[in-house]
């Protein structure tokens, strides 16, 4: 689970004046409204005797929870404890982590990492329109791992093996093919031929573009008029939250649009996904690293980023080995302080 990274966690319309529970990197989660409208993330268990927060409601300002009624506002804090009485005070033990969040594009974001003054931008896509009115979007849970979702992402040589019910007989020859990548952004592209000798000129095939922008967000061409976006989250080792949208081009009247990206995303969910979920459910090791198996050519994409996981990996281990190093020093600190007053 990648850290120090933003992540798309859910449809921002899912959270309206009532808690939800969801599960993501692991962690039992709950959002909610605050005053201001803004989302609040927070573990979904009370810091008194482990209730589950998203059961409860929203009283005034506050998260409430359903077995004792302690209640916590926006930033944690824990204002009430109906038993002890209103005027008495409130332990700050009892207080709450909150996540840092956003609320852009239609999504959740949380921010996986150390708390810091400035965070980098979302890892959004510039092609991307700004207006939804011709999309439609589904939301899966794959009882897949992460790393093998973002693999099938960057993957297109399956595609007439897995998926030959969509597309009969489309090549099984990738030629040309390219892989690179520049920031925090991979793109492979090429087409997809008949292995019949013919040049790319003679039998182009099926051309395909994707880019995922690390660790978790993917737009694919599917079509020079439709395209794909995928927002990809960790639920916990073995499965992925995924919500696929698509965006279509041919036609721009708001309900008819929307009318045929709905239609896109019903035949790829029959046809496409189920196939995808079955098949990689299946591949070991479910967290594969750089040597885990060999890889072609037309896995490049792949190879690109699983080495930029683990230079991710690598950096969070350091930084993670400076923080714990501080904070070693800073209790020392601490304790030659008051061994000496």
């Amino acid at each position: 689970m990648i850290r120090e990274r933003w992540y798309a966690i859910l449809e921002a319309k899912k959270v309206k004046n009532k808690p939800v529970g969801i599960k993501r990197m692991g962690e039992d989660l709950v959002l909610w409204r605050g005053p201001s409208g803004e989302i609040v993330c927070m573990p979904d268990r009370c810091s008194h005797r482990g209730s589950v927060l998203s059961t409860g409601r929203i009283e005034g300002s506050c998260l409430e929870c359903p077995f004792h009624g302690f209640q916590f506002d926006e930033e944690g804090h824990c204002r009430l404890i109906p038993a002890n009485g209103k005027d008495k005070p409130v332990p700050r033990a009892f207080d709450l982590h909150t996540y840092v969040t956003r609320e852009e594009h239609g999504f959740i974001w949380l921010w996986w990492g150390r708390r810091r003054d400035e965070l980098p931008a979302l890892p959004w896509f510039d092609e991307i329109p700004a207006t939804t009115a011709n999309s439609h979007t589904i939301i899966l849970q794959w009882d897949v791992s992460f790393e093998r979702v973002m693999e099938n992402m960057l993957d297109m040589h399956h595609f007439p093996f897995l998926h030959r019910k969509v597309r009969p007989q489309p090549g099984t020859l990738i030629d040309p093919f390219h892989a690179e990548i520049e920031g925090d952004v991979i793109t492979i592209w090429g087409n997809l031929r008949p292995d019949n000798r013919k040049s790319v000129d003679e039998a182009p095939g099926v051309p395909f573009k994707t880019s995922v922008h690390f660790p978790g967000m993917m737009i694919m061409a599917l079509t020079p008029k439709l395209r794909l976006l995928g927002a990809c989250v960790p639920v916990d080792e073995k499965s992925t939250w995924l919500a696929f949208r698509y965006y279509q081009s041919y036609i721009k009247a708001p309900v008819i649009g929307k009318i045929l990206a709905w239609i896109s995303a019903y035949l790829e969910l029959k046809l496409v996904h189920p196939d995808d979920e079955r098949l990689l459910g299946t591949v070991e090791p479910q967290h594969p690293t750089m040597g885990s198996y060999r890889l072609i050519h037309a896995d490049k994409g792949i190879g690109l980023w699983l080495r930029h996981v683990h230079k991710q990996t690598r950096q969070d281990s350091l930084v993670l080995s400076e923080a714990e190093v501080t904070a070693g020093l800073n209790g020392r600190e601490k304790h030659v302080h008051s061994s000496t007053s």
